[in-house]
């Protein structure tokens, strides 16, 4: 039995229940066979149209679609075996920060964007939230992405189940804990706090670019780079401070980890 047959079937049965009258019964049948039809033509129509294409045109519709499907698993979803690094998934350990000194710059939209290097950094993680932004704002434009990344205890499904995990598009990563008590006196809350950050990532290059853009949710990754201060002057003359945090176990505005990206590996 067909969708279409299936919706009949439901009003007949309230019509037999006595649940609506005759006027209305034959009423929905007949939006339903109206809506059955016009999508039965236009199903039709499309059919016809292909069937009057020549054999050379269906040939390059098909070899096109081959090569968009091809460009896509490429750039978001295919990652070279060289990228994937043996580990521990179930002892990951805490980032590791090393006091750095340099900069380097990259120039958007024209404007000239200075990085400052704080320390070296190397983080690997579980992969609990993602959020990619449209470029819409030269923040946006510099750090196109945010990732969540959870490790130790935290990465591991026993507690990483009792976690509900949003990211808003807001650049906060936010959760929310069913067992409180689990949250608040077994683990404890800065204990907890201490194995997840949010993590905004500027890539170093185009094919840096194209590994962030790969990473998913419940990924195992290890990002390597720079904590970083970023700083422009937009045009009319105000200068943009952008800062990163320094600390694992800081938390609401500024408790971000502002990552200039130089490599991407997965773990396994």
């Amino acid at each position: 039995m067909n969708d279409f047959e299936n919706e009949k079937l439901y009003w007949k049965n309230k019509f037999d229940s006595g649940e609506i009258d005759l006027n209305t019964y034959n009423k929905q049948i007949e939006m339903i066979e109206l809506r059955y039809n016009f999508n039965a033509r236009t199903k039709n129509k499309y059919i016809n149209r292909i069937n009057r294409m020549s054999k050379k045109t269906k040939i390059i519709i098909v070899v096109v679609i081959i090569i968009l499907v091809g460009y896509i698993y490429q750039k978001f979803f295919y990652i070279d075996k060289s990228r994937y690094i043996d580990a521990d998934l179930t002892n990951l350990e805490a980032p590791i920060q090393i006091g750095a000194e340099g900069n380097t710059t990259k120039i958007i939209d024209g404007i000239m964007i200075e990085i400052d290097y704080i320390a070296s950094y190397t983080i690997s993680g579980r992969v609990v939230k993602n959020f990619s932004y449209l470029p819409l704002t030269m923040q946006n434009k510099i750090s196109p992405k945010d990732v969540g990344l959870t490790w130790g205890f935290l990465a591991q499904d026993e507690y990483n189940n009792k976690v509900q995990w949003k990211a808003t598009g807001n650049r906060f990563l936010n959760w929310r804990v069913e067992d409180g008590d689990w949250y608040r006196n077994t683990i404890g809350e800065s204990n907890f706090q201490e194995h997840v950050s949010n993590n905004h990532l500027i890539d170093s290059n185009d094919e840096i670019k194209n590994l962030i853009n790969k990473i998913k949710e419940n990924d195992y990754v290890k990002i390597t780079g720079y904590l970083v201060n970023v700083y422009y002057k937009r045009r009319d003359g105000y200068t943009y401070n952008w800062r990163s945090s320094s600390s694992r176990g800081d938390t609401g505005a500024g408790a971000c980890e502002l990552i200039y990206v130089t490599d991407v590996n997965w773990l396994k």
